[in-house]
């Protein structure tokens, strides 16, 4: 369940940036995932995880560019 949740959350956030997150490669999605599996691992409800891990995800990708 929170994985399915994840990834639609993470398919909604491409949506919004769409040239952006078409142009993410894959490993983006493995930082993301990375991220909410640490967020709910430390008591965060699904919504929370995934909310923070794609801010956290979205700081990643900033930094690599």
């Amino acid at each position: 369940m929170a994985r399915t949740y994840a990834q639609q959350y993470a398919a909604q956030a491409a949506g919004a940036a769409a040239p952006a997150a078409a142009a993410a490669p894959a490993a983006d999605n493995a930082v993301y995932q990375q991220y909410y599996q640490q967020f709910v691992a430390q008591g965060y409800d699904e919504a929370t995880a995934a909310q923070y891990a794609q801010q956290y995800a979205a700081q990643y990708a900033q930094s690599q560019q």
